[in-house]
């Protein structure tokens, strides 16, 4: 296990989401097995530092961010697009987390490269049998801008990625998440 927190290949929601619980759950796991702790002593300091990082977290931030991180965002009952108030507590936890969780003052906003995304796409269309006209003309884009994205020298529009990955039978998050496994 390796979550690579100082590479940039975690994101915050994925931290709250997916990282989190499945340390808290683990480190119990490990309590109750000696063996298990000396055979894995490098994954267990691992969910030690994510253990930490979720107290540095709970004793930086003050009770009212306090109470929305664990009632909103670690319980993931986020709040409607609407709710400023309360996202603007979401951004400060954010920040928050960026700071315990990537010290050297690092950002850890991801963004997508196009050369990538556009590599992963094209090996779609090819796994779903279409050549590029086909997929071009199912979206109603022209085949030129389609081999332009594929080739990651045009930027893509993100109703274009949508149709895309309609047609190639997987969703964005998915193709996404493919690109940072």
């Amino acid at each position: 296990m390796n979550f690579f927190l100082r590479n940039n290949e975690t994101d915050f929601t994925r931290w709250y989401r997916h990282i989190v619980p499945y340390v808290l759950v683990q480190l119990k796991v490990y309590e109750g097995d000696t063996v298990r702790l000396i055979l894995h002593d490098d994954e267990y300091h691992e969910l030690l530092i994510v253990k930490d990082q979720l107290a540095t977290m709970r004793e930086l931030l003050d009770a009212e961010h306090l109470d929305f991180f664990e009632e909103s965002i670690l319980k993931k009952n986020l709040p409607a697009w609407g709710d400023k108030e309360n996202w603007k507590l979401y951004d400060d936890i954010f920040v928050c987390w960026q700071k315990v969780c990537f010290p050297e003052g690092k950002s850890r906003v991801k963004d997508l490269n196009a050369v990538i995304l556009g590599g992963e796409l094209k090996r779609l269309r090819i796994i779903r049998g279409m050549n590029v006209k086909q997929a071009a003309e199912i979206i109603g884009i022209s085949p030129k801008a389609l081999y332009a994205y594929e080739e990651g020298t045009r930027e893509m529009r993100a109703s274009v990625l949508y149709k895309l990955c309609q047609i190639y039978k997987t969703t964005v998050n998915e193709v996404v998440d493919s690109l940072n496994p």
